[in-house]
Parts: C-alpha cells; structure tokens; sequence
C-alpha cells in the first residue's frame, strides 16, 4: 500500500495498482496468501539512500 494504492501481484507474478476504495467494494476480491508471508526485499539498490535504520527493517 502507499496512500491510497495497492499493488497487487498474481500467481506469475505480474503487478497492478488498483485504489483502495475499489479493492474493499468490489464483490470478488478476497485475499489468497495468509498475512503470515512475509513479502521479498526489493534488490538492495532500491533501497539506497535510505537511513541504515529504515534499511535494517526492511531486511
């Protein structure tokens, strides 16, 4: 999520971006992976730049 967004990604891996409100309202979204699965880190590039504290946490 990042504001109002949501990146999705299916099964083989391809991503969209759909609003918030449109996921919650619409009749046959329904969430697959449990919450325990933890998502990949992006390549450590995406996260130069960044605070070592902030990149502590996202590894």
């Amino acid at each position: 999520m990042e504001g109002t967004a949501v990146r999705l990604v299916d099964e083989g891996q391809s991503a969209s971006v759909v609003m918030l409100v449109h996921l919650l309202s619409w009749d046959g979204f329904e969430v697959v992976t449990p919450a325990s699965v933890r998502t990949v880190v992006p390549p450590a590039g995406a996260l130069e730049g960044l605070p070592a504290k902030a990149v502590g946490r996202a590894e």
